[in-house]
């Protein structure tokens, strides 16, 4: 040809003779070369784009510089036996419509294999650090760990460490749970349609909701806008009401007011029943200038006092009229008695001086 061109250039190549022919022939239109055979590269492929349908395999390397905008690149393709890079960007164009709930066996658009029957193998995607290696190594990732006794496992990892290399930040578990390994800081909302450690979180908020701002939620048994209420030290406000209508756990000094241990002032401790708005219980010390220091005390039955009762210790003992006993006088004049009288029952001979002092003048029988 006087004046090649790519028109003239336009099928030609290599025909190779056989059953049939083998052909590598120029394609002006698609502006390529054309093989009519699969191609088998031991050594390192460089495409600047793949278009097309291919197919075969390579056991070496493959740089794929530029964009893989069409056709479909086989599995054994792109697989790095030697190792490699991929140089460029990768736009997968295939996709489906995948069910919500159980998506299947079907390979996606992207499908990892990971070519072992070990226990607990799976593939992953890895990603490197700017800073760290060239960026050759992995510091963040998504890893599969399989077995067929749970199904399969994915972890998500990322680190803190470049020396370490990726960590597992949380994982989502064969039962669908999902772990996370460290704190979980949510700027956002968090709806919970089941409970939280058995407790109904909705159900829980629905009633916190119902709650004024700055609402006193102290219990009621506990009447804490009482300022006397456990209050230590000089009372600010005395009690001076019934004592059988107080309510919580306190403790008063009761300067008057009916239903009182003692007619003088007095301290009370007093013990609410459980689960009732009366106390269960109510102790009082008297004070002032009581030389013994009085101690009484009650309980409650339903809500209802019992009368007051006296404890008694090392200083005050009971007197004998508080023990029930008859009062002192002349009880021989009372019985009709005559003083210093023998009153030696009829049976005893008492007044008999030789009272079984002796066996002398017994008469033996047999």
């Amino acid at each position: 040809v006087s004046s090649p061109s790519d028109t003239t250039a336009d099928g030609g190549g290599i025909t190779l003779k056989g059953a049939s022919d083998k052909t590598i022939s120029w394609s002006n239109a698609n502006d390529r070369w054309d093989f009519n055979q699969g191609i088998t590269s031991s050594g390192n492929i460089t495409a600047a784009n793949i278009s097309g349908s291919t197919s075969g395999t390579n056991t070496g390397d493959q740089d794929l510089s530029g964009y893989a905008t069409t056709g479909s690149i086989p599995t054994d393709f792109v697989s790095k036996a030697n190792g490699g890079d991929f140089s460029g960007k990768l736009g997968i164009k295939i996709g489906q419509v995948w069910d919500a709930s159980t998506q299947g066996t079907a390979t996606g658009s992207l499908h990892i294999d990971p070519e072992l029957s070990t226990d607990h193998a799976g593939g992953a995607i890895t990603f490197g650090a700017s800073d760290a290696s060239n960026g050759t190594n992995a510091q963040a990732g998504i890893y599969l760990r399989s077995d067929g006794a749970y199904g399969t496992r994915m972890y998500f990892s990322t680190t803190d460490s470049y020396s370490s290399g990726s960590k597992t930040a949380m994982y989502i578990n064969h039962n669908k749970n999902v772990y996370f390994k460290e704190d979980i800081n949510v700027a956002g909302d968090i709806t919970v349609s089941g409970t939280v450690d058995g407790r109904d979180v909705a159900t829980d908020g629905t009633k916190l909701d119902t709650i004024a701002s700055n609402a006193d939620v102290t219990p009621s048994w506990v009447p804490s806008s009482d300022p006397g209420y456990f209050k230590q030290g000089s009372y600010s406000v005395q009690y001076t009401g019934d004592m059988d209508s107080l309510t919580g756990f306190r403790i008063i000094r009761s300067t008057s007011g009916s239903n009182r241990a003692f007619s003088g002032h007095h301290n009370v401790i007093t013990i609410p029943n459980s689960g009732a708005s009366q106390y269960g219980a109510q102790l009082a010390f008297e004070t002032g200038t009581v030389a013994d220091g009085g101690i009484k005390f009650r309980n409650s039955t339903n809500g209802t006092f019992t009368s007051w009762y006296r404890l008694y210790h090392e200083g005050h003992l009971p007197t004998l009229a508080e023990l029930g006993a008859q009062a002192a006088g002349t009880y021989s004049t009372a019985t009709g008695v005559a003083d210093n009288a023998d009153v030696t029952p009829s049976w005893v001979p008492s007044s008999d001086p030789g009272y079984l002092t002796s066996l002398s003048g017994a008469v033996l029988t047999t």
